[in-house]
């Protein structure tokens, strides 16, 4: 599926997501990642949700985004509560939703100014 075109002023954009990969600028990537305008760190450790870990998740607080959309695989499934307390900790908003879902959304967030990080499972 096809999501968008080049958005202005956003260096890193999702521009396609098909189960097991996902495009962004004119890359595609077959492995889980952490995407936000301004930063992509490909070959993100965890590739399923059970591989989520206290440390994987770090990662993400390190970054200081406003809000993390959490792209939870093929299907929207939430990860142990216990590993989101650090999240809420830190004042991060958190969505959690599958893949896909979250490919769209984190155009949508970024083309707004939001400051959005995308944690992208891959399965």
């Amino acid at each position: 599926m096809n999501i968008t075109i080049e958005i202005p002023n956003i260096q890193y954009f999702i521009r396609a997501y098909r189960p097991g990969e996902i495009t962004v600028n004119n890359d595609i990537y077959t492995k889980s990642l952490i995407i936000s305008p301004q930063k992509l760190i490909p070959d993100w450790q965890p590739q399923s949700l059970a591989d989520l870990t206290a440390e994987t998740l770090a990662a993400l607080i390190a970054e200081k985004p406003e809000l993390i959309l959490l792209g939870s695989g093929l299907k929207h499934q939430f990860p142990p509560s216990s590993l989101l307390i650090p999240l809420y900790q830190a004042h991060i908003g958190l969505e959690i939703m599958s893949t896909e879902a979250a490919c769209r959304t984190y155009n949508l967030l970024a083309d707004e100014g939001r400051k959005v990080l995308a944690a992208l499972l891959i399965r």
